[in-house]
Formats: C-alpha cells, sequence, structure tokens
C-alpha cells in the first residue's frame, strides 16, 4: 500500500511540474501570441479595403415550390412478371440453392436394434 501512495505522489507531483511548465511558457510567449493576433486582425482589415465591394444583384422572386405527384414509373413495354428463381441484377441469386451448393444431406449410422430389449 505503501509503494501505491508513493507512486500516486511521484505522478502527482510529475503532474504539477508538468502544468506549471506550461503556464510559464504561455506567460513568456503571450506578447507574441498577442503581437501575433494583432497582425492577423490588421491584415484582414487592410485585405477588406482592397477588396472591390460585390455588384449589387436585384434579388429573384421566391421559388413556386411545386411537389410532384408521387405515382410509380409505368412499366416497360412487354413486361411481365418472372417465375419465382433465376438470377436478378447480377449476381444475385434468387430462388433455392443450385444442387451443387446445396449440403449432403445428414446420414445417420447407426445398427437398428428391433426387439424389446433396448440397452
Amino acid at each position: 500500500m505503501k509503494i501505491l501512495l508513493a507512486l500516486f505522489a511521484v505522478l502527482a507531483a510529475l503532474a504539477a511540474v508538468a502544468v506549471l511548465a506550461v503556464v510559464q511558457l504561455v506567460i513568456k510567449l503571450a506578447p507574441l501570441l498577442v503581437l501575433l493576433a494583432v497582425a492577423v486582425v490588421v491584415a484582414k482589415a487592410v485585405q477588406a479595403r482592397r477588396r472591390p465591394p460585390p455588384p449589387l444583384m436585384p434579388a429573384l422572386p421566391p421559388a413556386r415550390r411545386v411537389t410532384p405527384a408521387v405515382t410509380a414509373p409505368p412499366r416497360p413495354v412487354g413486361w411481365a412478371p418472372q417465375a419465382p428463381g433465376g438470377w436478378v441484377l447480377l449476381p444475385v441469386w434468387m430462388g433455392p440453392a443450385p444442387v451443387a451448393w446445396r449440403p449432403p444431406p445428414t446420414v445417420i449410422d447407426a445398427d437398428v436394434v428391433e426387439g424389446e430389449h433396448r440397452g
């Protein structure tokens, strides 16, 4: 138990040192980060002034929403329902499995004992 507590204390101390190192780094780099942010804002302002304004376009009239009737598509000429089984949108086989793919029938190999005595 003492070893576990000591390990926890060492890890907590390492975590505290790491957090303090990050805080110190942020404090040292804060002026540079502020200068970088100011430079980005100034550059965007200069680009916005140089860019010509977008041309004014008249507003478009609101579009009429037309909902088409939901119907089934017409059947092709000469269409007839197919018998079950066969290929549908290759390579999907619909219907019973071909003979070559069927598993072999289960064979029970046992001696049949006739009579009343079974034991």
